[in-house]
């Protein structure tokens, strides 16, 4: 979320603090939109945000 946070110039808010320590492995694409990487995130571990 670190690397995301830069790439897309936003600032990433976790209301649940335990989600912070969750590793995702994978390859991205910096052409792929903010969308694309959080909906496969979203889908393995139950996660909903808001932009």
């Amino acid at each position: 979320m670190k690397a995301l946070s830069r790439w897309y110039d936003v600032d990433i808010v976790f209301e649940n603090k335990t989600l912070e320590t969750i590793k995702f492995n994978g390859v991205l694409s910096k052409k792929m939109t903010l969308e694309e990487i959080l909906t496969p995130i979203k889908r393995n571990i139950n996660l909903n945000y808001k932009v």
